[in-house]
């Protein structure tokens, strides 16, 4: 994508095309908006840029402004983000807790569903790992911005066990490829039974990557012609019961109001693909803003910054890393856990996805969120 029609903004001559904007009321116009003809793929479009002129050179010089906190906000998160990843994964793969996990007797009859869930989903793990960031890195020498979204992604996964925090949410298939979970190692997490989740390392880690900047790409291409909402929640719908239907993994705890096939094993969340389109949309959107110099709405500001090449890149990176791991936890986590605390669906499950339903299980002691619902029916003096 390049400029093929140079807007009389560009030229200098701005008294035309161009709206000046003001960054403050009190500080002199230095922000120019124009149009400018982009040529794409599927013909030209016309986008508005904004035009940043020098404030310090011409007429009205502009003192020295305070440096932009925006993408020290972000990397500071995703340093978080990256010191958790790493303590969680290097304690649990030293520890007991990193043992393959049981699936019990129960026969599992969709072995080549799983198996094939599990090739495909590293089929795009690998596809993307090398389009994103490893051939850009090796032609450029700095990631790209799907490069990054690509690393945000995978750092993301760590958070995806506080989908557990409370209640049981998602009973995964032991027969995957799978050795328990690093809940154990999160300071301060409170969900019991977590460690035991079968987390499959080989669907469900790539599975941030293709619903991240895998989805950001198509995305993106959808957007620059239809310009309006990202379409992809029919799609995710059909999956998700795909999958439920052969029992990769079986939701818990769901309310019975936003719930479809209320109390069987393959029971969907009706608000789940929105959940995954939310998701969606916050990488897509990122990926929407991005300008010439492959920069984001996220870190465009990095280059102000009065630091080397190698910081500013390390910095890039560690703030889109870290929208990729609030967009985690805002758009799904949070909505996911606090919805299943209102959720009483626990439908009796083989051995195969047992493995960290601690509760709601012929036998075994409810679960909060059912404890919760008895509380509110029968008070607290039952």
């Amino acid at each position: 994508m390049h400029v093929v029609q140079e807007s009389p903004c560009i030229r200098g001559d701005c008294k035309i095309a161009c709206v000046p904007e003001r960054t403050h009321l009190r500080t002199p116009i230095h922000n120019i908006s124009c149009p400018v003809t982009f040529e794409g793929s599927h013909g030209d479009y016309s986008k508005r840029v904004s035009i940043s002129q020098n404030p310090t050179s011409g007429p009205g010089k502009l003192s020295p402004e305070r440096p932009n906190g925006i993408v020290w906000f972000w990397a500071i998160l995703e340093a978080v983000i990256i010191t958790l990843f790493t303590n969680n994964w290097v304690r649990w793969v030293q520890s007991s807790d990193f043992v393959r996990s049981n699936p019990g007797p129960d026969p599992y009859p969709y072995f080549y569903i799983l198996r094939g869930t599990e090739f495909l989903s590293c089929a795009v793990f690998v596809y993307l790992g090398n389009r994103t960031p490893i051939q850009p890195w090796l032609q450029n020498g700095v990631p790209s911005l799907d490069g990054k979204m690509f690393l945000g992604g995978a750092f993301a996964s760590t958070l995806d066990i506080m989908s557990a925090a409370f209640n049981p949410t998602w009973a995964m298939n032991a027969y995957g490829y799978a050795f328990g979970s690093w809940a154990n190692f999160i300071p301060g997490f409170p969900g019991l039974g977590a460690s035991k989740v079968p987390w499959g390392l080989l669907w469900c880690l790539p599975a941030y990557i293709w619903l991240g900047v895998g989805a950001a790409i198509p995305g993106c291409s959808i957007l620059e012609k239809l310009r309006q909402t990202f379409p992809r929640m029919s799609t995710m719908a059909i999956l998700m019961t795909f999958w439920n239907r052969t029992r990769v993994y079986t939701y818990v705890s769901l309310p019975r109001g936003l719930t479809l096939w209320y109390g069987e094993t393959y029971q969907l969340l009706l608000y789940e693909p929105f959940l995954i389109g939310t998701y969606c949309w916050g990488y897509t959107w990122l990926r929407d803003t991005r300008d010439a110099n492959d920069r984001c709405a996220i870190d465009r500001k990095v280059d102000d910054l009065e630091v080397g090449t190698f910081t500013k890149e390390l910095l890039s990176t560690l703030a889109v890393c870290g929208w990729g791991a609030a967009t985690t936890v805002i758009t799904y986590m949070v909505p996911l856990s606090w919805l299943c605390m209102t959720g009483d669906s626990h439908p009796a499950l083989p051995s195969y996805p047992q493995s960290e339903t601690y509760c709601g299980q012929p036998g075994e002691t409810l679960c909060p969120g059912q404890q919760l619902k008895r509380i509110k029916i029968n008070g607290l003096n039952e």
